[in-house]
């Protein structure tokens, strides 16, 4: 690697809770390559070798980028992990600088919705409201006749939960529903989870509410009379 500088202004920076962007400045017009961990342990690439994307190294680390550009997006990655990245410059006979540079970040958590509610609507409907988090990030919601619901597994899509934790409502970016074809007199319990669209999940949000148990009059009027 002599005679090679590193890249210099390398930085990693949280894009959303599956994607973190890379940015730097190549030195000399060489070409660069990256490699990531989740611990911050490299092995430095050897002199005259030939390297694939995704190479593993005994140490955890695995390469990630090599060519010319000065921008890379590392995409589906864990919610609230800590990336760690190494840089070196490459020349085209495959010789690597000597020090490489490091940075590191840390990915998003994905936020519950806002403002969940479930209200009572008749002996048959329960209403349910919420506002998407900040990111907009589409919704999941599970409703059961029991408090007995499983957080959804990162990385899953789910058109059905496993027996006995409940129905799906709706996987959209609705922020109401009207569950309808209730039993009377019944609490319903609910729980909503933002998505992203790394199907990463948020830790869930509960309500519940109970149909009414007897029926308003259809219709109601008040007629003076003289006495």
């Amino acid at each position: 690697g002599a005679g090679i500088s590193d890249p210099t202004a390398f930085s990693a920076t949280t894009l959303s809770s599956h994607e973190i962007n890379l940015a730097w400045t190549k030195s000399g017009g060489n070409d660069v390559i990256i490699s990531y961990n989740t611990t911050n342990n490299f092995t430095k690439p050897g002199n005259g070798i030939s390297y694939t994307n995704g190479h593993s190294f005994s140490d955890g680390s695995k390469i990630l980028y090599q060519g010319p550009l000065s921008t890379f997006k590392h995409h589906n990655l864990d919610q609230n992990t800590n990336y760690y990245y190494k840089i070196w410059s490459k020349s085209p006979t495959n010789i690597y600088s000597n020090t490489g540079v490091t940075d590191n970040a840390t990915t998003a958590t994905v936020q519950n919705p806002n403002n969940f509610a479930a209200s009572s609507a008749s002996q048959s409907q329960i209403n349910l409201a919420w506002l998407l988090n900040a990111a907009s990030d589409s919704v999941m919601v599970v409703f059961n006749t029991s408090n007995t619901f499983i957080n959804p597994t990162d990385g899953v899509a789910y058109s059905s939960m496993p027996t006995g934790y409940g129905t799906i409502l709706t996987q959209s970016q609705l922020t109401s529903y009207l569950h309808t074809g209730l039993t009377t007199n019944t609490t319903y319990y609910y729980k909503i989870w933002s998505k992203d669209g790394a199907l990463n999940y948020s830790s869930g949000d509960l309500k519940t509410a109970m149909t009414s148990s007897v029926a308003d009059p259809q219709s109601f009027t008040a007629t003076a009379s003289s006495t």
